[in-house]
């Protein structure tokens, strides 16, 4: 069963519906937004465990809810702690799922109710290009991706320590969110048409070195296990590299559509820094992980764009070919792969 085709379908019901039960424009946006959502956490909630999740289960357990043994994993600091409390209170693995449930989607939640002008589409290409495939079985990196998000909002608030913070947090969890860091440098490079050269130079620079980028990254920090095992091999992620790419396009050159937004030359160089990420994780498997941390302006500004349109109809067909590309991708690609109900 494809539950991608299944989840995007229910998403546009639940769209028309507070579409046409609910006149106030606002009132029903954040509505169509909580219900989806919940729909989401749901589909989370029933999901049998697979792959890497029946493992964090089985050190969740073993665990005990003791905190003497916090040490028992080679797991980072905070994901450790959390186990370990959320035993404490009840030694179940249907309560870890749901608090883990409740924390992975806080953050993408957030970060489209606080930038996104178009929530239909923000949901849509966040199941298709997103993290949310990470939220049934690569549950580490989905903690620190939720706490990520929530970082960006002191980024663009001019809040450092704040944004370190949360960075560091996210880190706890993951060593390889410190990378998030990284964003802090744009509040210093800006992309323009007297930029862009500079940018596709870094792009040929990464093109060239994508493989010892990659080697260099994994030796220092939770993926040095996967060096020279089939995690660690090409793999064939030009698709979304590519798509990628389009999708920078087609923000860059429509400038009208995102001049309007306060935040969204940030998403624009987000965006970028994506694209860089997303060409390294074509020499490794295990780095495509690392570049999901970075698909958030994917889903924030490619929407925002179609939004601030001013040609109706252009803008609506915009959003029919959105649609349409997400069901054709997910028919092709199945990213949420193995789903079954637990019960």
């Amino acid at each position: 069963m494809n539950i991608s085709i299944c989840i995007g379908l229910v998403i546009l019901i639940l769209y028309f519906i507070t579409y046409g039960l609910i006149k106030n424009k606002e009132k029903r946006n954040k509505i169509f937004l909580l219900l989806s959502f919940v729909f989401l956490f749901i589909i989370l909630e029933i999901r049998k465990p697979i792959s890497d999740l029946e493992y964090f289960i089985t050190i969740f357990k073993n665990m005990g809810g003791d905190f003497s043994n916090l040490s028992m994993s080679r797991y980072a600091f905070l994901y450790r702690l959390l186990s370990v409390i959320v035993g404490k209170i009840w030694l179940n693995e249907r309560f870890f799922i749901f608090i883990v449930d409740i924390i992975t989607l806080a953050g993408p939640y957030f970060i489209i109710i606080k930038y996104s002008k178009n929530y239909l589409l923000a949901i849509l290409l966040f199941i298709a290009l997103g993290t949310y495939y990470m939220q049934f079985f690569i549950i580490r990196q989905a903690l620190a991706i939720s706490f990520l998000l929530f970082s960006i909002k002191f980024l663009n608030e001019d809040k450092p320590i704040r944004f370190f913070a949360l960075v560091t947090i996210a880190g706890l969890f993951h060593t390889s969110a410190f990378v998030f860091a990284i964003l802090y440098l744009l509040k210093y490079l800006k992309v323009s048409r007297q930029t862009f050269v500079f940018w596709v130079l870094i792009f040929i620079i990464i093109f060239i070195f994508k493989r010892q980028i990659a080697l260099l990254f994994a030796s220092s920090t939770d993926y040095a296990v996967y060096i020279g095992t089939k995690y660690d091999a090409a793999n064939e992620g030009q698709w979304k590299l590519l798509i990628y790419i389009l999708l920078f396009a087609f923000c860059f050159l429509l400038k009208s559509g995102y001049e309007k937004d306060k935040y969204s030359q940030f998403f624009l160089s987000a965006m970028l820094v994506a694209i860089y990420f997303q060409l390294i994780a074509t020499s490794s498997t295990s780095f495509v992980r690392v570049a999901n941390y970075f698909c958030f302006p994917i889903y924030i500004l490619s929407p925002n764009v179609i939004k601030n349109l001013k040609d109706k109809r252009t803008r609506q067909i915009m959003e029919l070919v959105v649609i349409f590309c997400y069901f054709l991708f997910v028919f092709m690609a199945n990213p949420i792969k193995g789903y079954e109900i637990f019960f």
